[in-house]
């Protein structure tokens, strides 16, 4: 590095040099100066002329220089000693926040030491108004890397804004009026698509699907409904909508005309009801919520009476998830609507008059063709009942008679036992017959049901509706699916009158109208008891000489076998087995001093087999004339006997036996009771399983009958042995550990069923069992009546 020579030694020829260099660094500066004076004047010209403001600040953030642009942007400029002064100028964010210093873009350029390009900031100029600039700024970097300061360039892009903002709102005005236009022009195809549908619609249900869907899809509506008005009923019905799902519109299908709502108002005032906002909705009607459920979506409602000839005839109403400004466009357009559907209904109802009178005319003459008709069923089905005792082919034959001359359906249906049994049935479409099948399996009729055949039956009255209400139907349901089935069959009207035999009610006649739509009157079921009477005597006829010959056969049969199997047991059985007894007898007495302890024990066991045999032949030939009495009925005293029957047995202590009998006195063959009562209490002693076998009797009463029951303190019966108990020669227990023939219960099921009883047995398996029976109050002689 050269140094000055002002203050050394004399100079040599190295100071020569210096001087030189001195003397041309000299004029290098001024000519620089020159350029810099030069490049100056060109910057301030720049600035001076510039369209574009620009704003210089130094490192400390103090402005130093703004040009002439900047000052008519601004509308004025400000000095400021630091950055924190630059509150002076006013900027805005796009929410409406003050800018800080920080904020501004050439403070975020100096302290992120990067370039902010063309962003574009709303202000407040000096003169208070306010404008759009799009300006960038910069930091300044001197050669050592340190910030010198900062630059701003910013153009006024205020008008070009407007102009952007009025082009805009041109562009949406020019759409407005293209969608006006559009919606115009929809509404006029809507109208004149109603108008061509509504000449051709001639009942209430074409109107109406004429109007909604078109209607609700124009007008970009959240529900459309149309009602009828029955201003006599006071009550608007909905009979058409959509939008509105089916789950939804119940709240909706029947409207009071007096309730304080929308539509009861259009209507009973004969008014259209327009409604903008929802706040004006509960204003007009601030019960609203309370009387109907409002939907959430429903902001805007259009409600007008359809009115013909000064006749409320019903209503259009619209509801719109929107606020909605009614345009007169629209509210003609409606009204045009309204006074077409006027039109409309007002023909249709006169159209449904006339096909009512023509109906009438024509069910006048059905129904006087039906009563010729029924004469000659009458004189049939006496034809058809008088023939063979064959039940089942006449009834069924029946039953083809009566459809359709009496009804759509006809059946027969007979008490067996405790059950229902249907033995016939017709209609005209053997598919809906399988259907009606399926549909009795599914619910078999209950025994104490309050209507229909079961009620019928029991109570020995006709029952018959004119008009089978749905609730009757979809009470009748069990499920959804069971619903649908059993209104498939269209069922409208039904008879169901009991067919009485001699001396008690043996079935029912049941009579459906279905498809054909007729009713049944008073007059028809006269008729169908009288049909029922007929029925009820061929079935009763039959059914008694059918049950004398099954008597008789089944009697036959029985003695047959009973006097071949007494046959068998007393000479083929019995003989043996004395001769048996005796040989062993003999035996035992020539070798008495030759028997070994062993031989005595097989012999008693030899002995003890034939005594064995011998109670199987006694309880088999017991089992043959268990229903065999010569003896009369009488009067038995039910506890006395169970105490002579515990009296004969003697049971030896601790074993005892107990007795809770009521005073009741039937009429009834002592001896198979007794023998009942002996084996039933024998069996809980025998098989009790211990000495102190604990046997109870108890009886009560039932109506005609008493049921008796027999518990023991034994092991039990399981349930899968409860019904083989009651079978010939079966024991649940070995025979050399229980001496038991296997023939007593046998012997009591078939003398309490031969009596018309019942007889069964009830244990958990674990500990102890109950046997009951029951035995009927009174009876009358074999061969009586």
């Amino acid at each position: 590095m050269r140094t000055s020579a002002h203050n050394g030694p004399s100079p040599g020829p190295a100071a020569r040099v210096d001087t030189t260099d001195i003397e041309a660094l000299k004029r290098e500066l001024e000519r620089l100066r020159a350029v810099g004076s030069r490049d100056r004047g060109w910057l301030d010209a720049v600035l001076e002329y510039s369209p574009h403001g620009v704003i210089l600040c130094d490192a400390s953030g103090k402005l130093v220089l703004h040009n002439r642009a900047a000052e008519r942007i601004w509308a004025g400029s400000a000095s400021t000693e630091s950055i924190n002064d630059w509150t002076l100028y006013r900027a805005f964010h796009d929410d409406g926040r003050p800018y800080e210093a920080k904020d501004w873009a050439m403070a975020r350029a100096m302290s992120e030491r990067q370039v902010i390009e063309s962003e574009e900031t709303r202000i407040q100029r000096f003169d208070g108004t306010y404008g759009m600039v799009l300006g960038s700024a910069a930091p300044i970097i001197g050669p050592d890397g340190e910030i010198e300061g900062g630059i701003s360039v910013f153009a006024d892009i205020s008008r070009l804004k407007q102009v952007e903002a009025e082009r805009g709102e041109l562009a949406a005005q020019l759409t407005r009026q293209v969608e006006e236009l559009d919606r115009r022009a929809r509404l006029t195809q809507a109208l004149l698509a109603v108008s061509t549908a509504l000449s051709g619609a001639v009942t209430v249900e074409q109107v109406s699907a004429a109007v909604v869907s078109d209607i609700h899809r124009v007008l970009g509506a959240s529900t459309t409904m149309m009602y009828t008005a029955d201003e006599a009923a006071g009550v608007a019905t909905l009979v058409g909508h959509s939008g509105l799902e089916e789950q939804r519109a119940s709240p909706y299908a029947r409207v009071p005309l007096d309730a304080r709502l929308p539509l009861s108002d259009a209507l009973r005032e004969r008014r259209p009801i327009w409604v903008d906002t929802r706040q004006s909705l509960h204003a007009a009607y601030p019960e609203l919520a309370a009387l109907r459920p409002v939907r959430d979506d429903v902001k805007a409602l259009a409600v007008l009476p359809i009115v013909a000839h000064a006749a409320l005839l019903g209503g259009l109403a619209f509801s719109f998830a929107n606020d909605r400004a009614w345009s007169p466009e629209e509210r003609e357009f409606l009204l045009s609507v309204a006074a077409q559907c006027a039109s409309a209904l007002d023909r249709a109802r006169l159209l449904e008059r006339e096909r009512e009178a023509r109906a009438r005319a024509e069910m006048l003459a059905a129904e006087l063709e039906r009563q010729q008709a029924t004469l000659r069923l009458l004189s049939e089905a006496g034809a058809a009942l008088s023939g063979s005792l064959d039940v089942a082919s006449r009834l069924t034959h029946l039953t083809h008679l009566a459809v359709p001359t009496l009804a759509d359906w006809c059946a027969v249906d007979m008490l067996n036992g405790d059950s229902i049994e249907r033995v016939a049935v017709h209609h005209g479409d053997p598919a809906k017959i399988e259907l009606a099948e399926r549909l009795r399996a599914m619910s078999p009729p209950r025994p104490d049901a309050p209507a229909g055949v079961s009620a019928v039956i029991r109570a020995g009255r006709s029952e018959w509706m004119a008009d089978i209400p749905d609730a009757a139907i979809e009470s009748a349901a069990l499920s959804p699916e069971h619903l649908r089935l059993i209104r498939s069959l269209g069922l409208r009207s039904y008879v169901v009158v009991p067919l009485r035999g001699r001396d008690r009610t043996i079935g029912a006649l049941t009579l459906v109208h279905a498809e054909s739509g007729r009713r049944f009157s008073q007059a028809d079921v006269a008729l169908a008891e009288e049909l029922a009477n007929r029925v009820a005597l061929l079935i009763d006829n039959a059914r008694r000489f059918q049950e004398a010959q099954s008597l008789i056969r089944a009697l036959e049969r029985t003695n047959a076998e009973l006097d071949q199997f007494a046959y068998v047991t007393s000479h083929d059985l019995k003989a043996p087995l004395r001769g048996i007894a005796s040989l062993a007898q003999w035996i035992e007495e020539d070798l008495s001093d030759k028997l070994t302890a062993d031989t005595r024990h097989q012999m008693d066991l030899l002995r003890g087999r034939v005594r064995r045999m011998e109670a199987l032949i006694e309880g088999i030939l017991a089992y043959s004339r268990a229903t065999r009495f010569r003896e009369k009925p009488e009067s038995v005293d039910l506890d006395r006997l169970a105490r002579e029957v515990v009296e004969l047995i003697a049971p030896r202590p601790p074993a005892r036996v107990t007795l809770d009998v009521p005073p009741a006195t039937l009429r009834t063959y002592r001896v198979p009771l007794q023998q009942v009562l002996m084996n039933l209490i024998t069996n809980g002693l025998k098989h009790a399983g211990r000495e102190d076998a604990a046997v109870s009797v108890s009886a009560r009463e039932q109506g005609d009958r008493v049921e008796v029951s027999v518990s023991d303190n034994g092991p039990g019966i399981a349930p899968a042995f409860q019904e083989k108990v009651w079978g010939m020669f079966q024991t649940l227990q070995a025979r050399d550990k229980v001496e038991s023939t296997g023939i007593g219960l046998a012997i009591v099921r078939k003398i309490v069923e031969s009596r018309g009883g019942r007889a069964w047995v009830e244990s958990d398996g674990k500990s102890g069992a109950t046997f009951r029976f029951t035995w009927p109050r009174r009876e009358e002689a074999e061969g009586a009546g």
